[in-house]
């Protein structure tokens, strides 16, 4: 009597990128990018009281955090990060231009969080609102190319100057100027040379100027810039001394300045932010406008000014009438102490920050600056000051992962030899349907180098699932022993 040889088939299921958990958003009508990345969120962008154009989104981010909300532990892919426009209806209109610039204590595998930058390109309307998702993943998925896009953003620095473009204006800005000032002392646009350029021996047009009643204060910021560059925004840090006034060697050695200038591509406007810290309390207020300064009597032979110095938002003005054109404008964006405001001074020709006396152990001050090389309009600074005061509004929902789940099923557990083996794949779970294509791969239980994979057939949807079939016939001398079918799903 012959002996009948049996061959029992154990089912194990592979998914091309099955997720640790899964994290129903609240609404998923928005089509999948590409399913390489594992992650994504959505950001609803609304543009509140004001019309915007190509306005920076500055989005602080925690993608560790984000991670932690679907269950899933890894080190974040720096370079994963994508940002795609959608329309109301999930449609994925295009790839926006981004930049992730991580914070101080940034750590891919803990605290993988900073500053996700685009802009909300064109003109967005009142009201309106606009669809984004960020896509990312982390590095156990596989690295993911370094993003690079078009920019009109660009800067050159040789040791002691740096110049700045973005196409609109050309700023230059120089480290070591006359009585010890590092600044912006000449813009160009469109149009041409916007100010007088001062000589070397002179101060450059843009500075700081603080005092404590007996004297003058700088700080000491020869030849020093570090650069943070992305396609929407650059930042330029200085970091210096606390100097008497046009002696950068003899320092206080009371105090330092953190100086940060901020560009943004197609958009004329800049943000300064100083952030001041003392070694003890210290007593000091800037000299007129100068906690900030910008000489705009040396930059033109005449002008015309106006502004309102009453927080919040305090702003002045200044436009040309000779020896230049267009206009800058200066807003008090935000202060840690409620002592900066926005003022002129005409004895001295100024525009700036004033800052009053006062005792303190740190201190912070964002301005922004308006330039038009034009034409001197004023209601752009003040309509300008409008849209920073009120600003976008920025809804995160849940983040989403895209999970497969499939059910893989034969006719019978048990099969001889010279039998066919009919395979059925089932595509239960696929909120983005992106499977395209499925295969099935038999093990024999004798290593991987005899395994076999059979491409399966796509055979529909049936109660809504995605249906795929295959056969696979078993030779007379197949193994004996328990067999493996792994299923593996594809999106392309």
């Amino acid at each position: 009597m012959s002996k009948r040889s049996y061959l029992a088939i154990a089912l194990v299921f592979l998914f091309f990128i099955l997720l640790a958990a899964e994290v129903i958003p609240d609404d998923f009508n928005g089509e999948w990018w590409d399913a390489k990345w594992h992650y994504r969120v959505k950001l609803e962008i609304n543009s509140s009281t004001y019309e915007r154009v190509d306005w920076p989104i500055e989005y602080e981010i925690n993608f560790t955090a984000l991670l932690a909300q679907s269950g899933v532990s890894g080190t974040f892919d720096i370079n994963s990060t994508r940002v795609f426009e959608y329309d109301s209806s999930g449609n994925l209109l295009y790839e926006v231009p981004s930049q992730f610039d991580i914070a101080e204590d940034y750590d891919a595998s803990t605290n993988a969080h900073g500053t996700l930058v685009f802009l909300m390109n064109g003109t967005t309307s009142a009201g309106q609102v606009r669809y984004y998702y960020v896509y990312f993943d982390i590095i156990e998925n596989g690295e993911k190319n370094a993003s690079s896009y078009d920019t009109d953003l660009n800067y050159s620095w040789d040791g002691e100057e740096i110049n700045v473009s973005n196409f609109k204006i050309t700023w230059y800005i120089d480290t070591l100027r006359g009585e010890n000032t590092s600044g912006i002392y000449r813009v160009i646009g469109e149009s041409g040379e916007m100010f007088i350029t001062p000589d070397e021996e002179n101060r450059t047009l843009e500075y700081v100027h603080y005092t404590n009643g007996t004297y003058n204060f700088s700080f000491d910021l020869r030849n020093n810039a570090s650069f943070f560059f992305g396609p929407v925004r650059l930042i330029i840090i200085q970091k210096g001394n606390e100097t008497f006034w046009n002696d950068p060697e003899n320092k206080t050695n009371m105090s330092t300045i953190m100086k940060k200038y901020v560009f943004y591509s197609k958009n004329t406007w800049i943000k300064i932010i100083q952030n001041i810290t003392a070694t003890s309390p210290i007593n000091r207020s800037s000299t007129p406008s100068g906690a900030l300064a910008f000489d705009v009597g040396r930059g033109w032979t005449s002008y015309v000014s106006e502004g309102n110095p009453t927080d919040p938002g305090s702003w002045y003005w200044a436009g040309a009438t000779a020896g230049g054109i267009g206009h800058v404008g200066i807003i008090n964006l935000n202060e840690s102490v409620p002592n900066f405001y926005a003022n002129e001074s005409l004895d001295l020709g100024r525009i700036g920050i004033e800052m009053n006396e006062t005792i303190f152990s740190s201190i912070s001050q964002t301005a922004v600056l308006h330039f038009n090389d034009t034409e001197a309009v004023s209601n752009q600074v003040s309509e300008l000051r409008d849209r920073l005061l009120d600003p976008e509004k920025i809804t995160i929902h849940p983040i989403e992962t895209w999970v497969v789940i499939g059910a893989g099923t034969t006719e019978y557990m048990i099969y001889n030899r010279n039998e066919t083996v009919e395979i059925k794949l089932n595509v239960t779970d696929d909120l983005y349907n992106l499977t395209k294509n499925a295969n099935a791969t038999f093990d024999m239980g004798t290593g991987e180098e005899d395994d076999e994979t059979i491409i399966l057939n796509e055979v529909g949807y049936q109660n809504g699932y995605h249906i795929f079939n295959g056969s696979y016939n078993l030779s007379n001398n197949a193994t004996e022993g328990i067999w493996n079918i792994t299923f593996k799903m594809y999106d392309s």
